[in-house]
């Protein structure tokens, strides 16, 4: 890989990757009457009326300021107001049986680490007390997810240089139903999304790299696996893209001359090592915690119980080692047209895995993980055809409901106090919402916007490709690709799609929980792939990065450097 391109530029210019298109200098009298000031010669500048209150001076940068963010402050404002009104309509809040209960159980009657599901919401529970006031812990849970986008938009100014675009990056997570209705249930997801949204959000920020900075994301990405095992997505995604960012501007320092070779890796290897010990810190904590109880040094102690779950739809039992009989007995002897969802040979007592019983039988569950291990290894054009399939369907404009999938409508803000399936119903085995009160006058309308939901999801998976298709066309017209915030945002939250269809099934709380941070992404992708396709970029302006070739073909990346900046400042725009 040859070095990537490094030029200066005027301390004015953008330092973000989407820099603003350049425009004339003002004249002398539309400065005066803007700012207050008028040019006195090449350098100097004299105020044009040293009278003037400077309470009238801030009331004119505070009216600019207010123009500027206008439309992020109209969607913050409709954000606000949409928490306000899903909190009134269902009160105290959103139950979810039988995750919800799990985790208040443990709540009440204090924390252990080896429940089926990973403890670390019921640990915030204890924190802010959750447990004791459902009401308390649904508006901190709503407030959480409004900073989030409050400071997605922050960072997406910084990158993208455009309000109008960093507001579109934060709707998402402000505006969508999905986010509005898991904020309202007691469940992990909404924690989840906000400790892998703030992590990934603080690797995002364009601009030199600050080790505490990087060490606090790694914090908090590793701190989501204990909440949601799908937490190993988001860590290595923030981590790959750390490490190249990190190596090249290593590559850039040393070659600038602005750092010895020792000196330039060093730095680049500080950052990677406070990301990596930083993350470690609650994964080994946690897991150690979960070794000290006897259930393995692990975040999960079920790991293959679920997995059995996630392959007996399509599991052949023919390709099972004839030496070990015993995983036939978790076979279902139905043609794969006829099997359920994964739920059903998890919870179900007819299901081969409990055989009757309502608990599992002793050894049940190790021989779950073998049977699924088995199949894996037999079968992984399945497991890679069923998990292209889900994927898929995450980006479907309607609902995607089939005998394998759990039902959309759970996670809709509802119309109605329950969903429960009926006995005889093939569903019967999943989950489903419960709430306590329900204001129909307000769950009406909610019910309906929720159900726009799907529509703008296949923009979402074009922006996403649209990102991709950027990175060819950028190199061959020597401009920058998409910026790390793109593959931060945008694979994180794919990472989470991903890992919960190949382990876990179809499920829309998954993607509820990465909406925000998958939208953004899509924004930035699609955005990305204009500014490469964009005609008669100027070369230079005041304002605006230059953005000079690559002496080399083959250059995977271009970067741009500010001149007189410090070290590690320029910002990585190309591919990771």
């Amino acid at each position: 890989m040859t070095a990537p391109t490094v030029v200066a530029q005027s301390p004015t210019a953008s330092l973000g990757p989407f820099e603003p298109r350049s425009a004339p200098a003002p004249a002398p009298e539309a400065v005066a009457a803007e700012t207050g000031f008028a040019p006195a010669g090449d350098e100097a500048i004299i105020p044009a009326d040293a009278d003037a209150p400077a309470r009238s001076r801030r009331g004119r940068r505070l009216g600019r300021l207010l123009r500027r963010h206008a439309l992020f402050g109209l969607v913050a404002a409709l954000a606000l107001a949409a928490r306000g009104v899903v909190a009134a309509a269902y009160q105290p809040a959103l139950m979810y049986l039988g995750d919800s209960g799990a985790y208040l159980d443990q709540a009440w009657h204090g924390l252990w680490p080896g429940d089926w599901r990973p403890s670390g919401y019921p640990i915030f529970l204890r924190l802010v007390r959750g447990e004791e006031h459902l009401t308390r812990l649904v508006l901190v849970q709503q407030s959480m997810t409004f900073l989030i986008g409050v400071v997605g938009y922050a960072v997406a100014v910084r990158v993208t240089r455009r309000p109008w675009l960093a507001a579109l990056c934060a709707a998402p997570v402000l505006l969508s139903p999905w986010v509005l209705d898991l904020g309202q249930f007691v469940l992990a997801e909404t924690l989840f999304s906000v400790l892998t949204g703030f992590g990934l959000l603080l690797l995002a920020l364009p601009g030199r790299r600050r080790p505490w900075a990087v060490a606090l994301a790694g914090l908090l990405l590793g701190a989501s696996l204990p909440v949601r095992t799908v937490g190993y997505g988001p860590l290595a995604v923030g981590f790959a893209v750390l490490a190249v960012t990190a190596a090249t501007a290593a590559i850039r320092l040393r070659r600038s001359g602005g750092a010895s070779r020792l000196r330039a890796t060093s730095r680049a290897a500080a950052l990677l090592l406070s990301f990596g010990l930083a993350a470690a810190a609650p994964i080994c904590a946690y897991s150690g915690w979960s070794a000290a109880g006897g259930t393995g040094f692990s975040v999960s102690a079920h790991s293959g119980y679920f997995l059995y779950g996630r392959v007996a739809p399509f599991a052949d039992c023919s390709v099972l080692p004839v030496d070990r009989p015993q995983l036939r007995t978790l076979c279902d002897p139905r043609p794969v047209a006829d099997r359920g969802q994964p739920d059903s040979y998890l919870w179900l007592a007819n299901s081969p895995l409990r055989q009757g019983h309502t608990r599992i039988p002793k050894g049940r569950e190790q021989l779950a993980g073998e049977f699924a291990s088995a199949v894996i290894r037999a079968q992984p054009g399945m497991l890679l055809r069923t998990s292209a399939g889900y994927l898929a369907g995450y980006f479907a404009p309607t609902r995607h409901e089939t005998s394998t999938t759990s039902r959309p409508d759970t996670w809709e803000l509802p119309d109605r106090l329950t969903n429960a399936a009926q006995d005889g119903d093939p569903r019967s085995a999943d989950g489903y919402f419960v709430t306590t009160r329900l204001d129909h006058g307000l769950a009406g309308p909610l019910a309906a916007y929720a159900r726009l939901a799907y529509a703008p999801m296949p923009l979402v998976g074009a922006g996403l490709a649209a990102g991709l298709v950027a990175v060819p066309i950028a190199r061959l017209r020597r401009r920058p690709g998409p910026p790390p915030a793109f593959w931060l945002l945008g694979g994180g939250g794919l990472s989470v799609l991903v890992l919960s269809a190949a382990t876990a099934g179809f499920d829309y709380r998954y993607l509820a929980s990465v909406i925000g941070i998958l939208g953004a992404g899509a924004v930035l992708g699609a955005a990305s792939l204009a500014r490469a396709l964009r005609r008669d970029v100027a070369r230079t302006g005041v304002g605006r990065a230059d953005v000079l070739p690559s002496p080399d073909p083959a250059a995977t990346s271009t970067l741009v450097a500010p001149a007189g900046s410090p070290e590690w400042s320029a910002e990585t725009v190309a591919t990771p």
